[in-house]
């Protein structure tokens, strides 16, 4: 089976809000290969972008970003089913572009 890599989640989120930008589906490992956030609003945005896995909170990006600055990152995150990738923001409007692959079965 090919893997092909496609768009995650996409959205913005306004200041002060915290939006699921994607949840990782039964059955399959997940793995994000790249994070582009965009402060869109006229001030400094604080950016932040984390897995919620159960009780855990994993930060994977928290910066601030100037008013119409991109940020790019090429983490290769692995998500397990019921993981959720989340995007908050502080000070201005973020938005967000997330890509990865959706693999069949679960990695170990």
């Amino acid at each position: 089976m090919a893997v092909r890599t496609k768009r995650l989640g996409k959205g913005s989120v306004a200041a002060g809000g915290d939006a699921l930008a994607y949840s990782a589906p039964s059955g399959e490992t997940v793995i994000v290969k790249d994070i582009r956030l965009y402060a869109s609003g006229a001030a400094v945005s604080r950016a932040i972008l984390y897995i919620a896995s159960g009780a855990l909170n994993i930060s994977i990006v928290d910066r601030a970003l100037a008013s119409g600055e991109v940020f790019h990152e090429l983490p290769w995150v692995v998500l397990l089913p019921g993981d959720d990738l989340r995007v908050a923001s502080a000070g201005a409007t973020t938005a967000y572009w997330i890509s990865g692959a959706e693999l069949e079965g679960l990695a170990n």
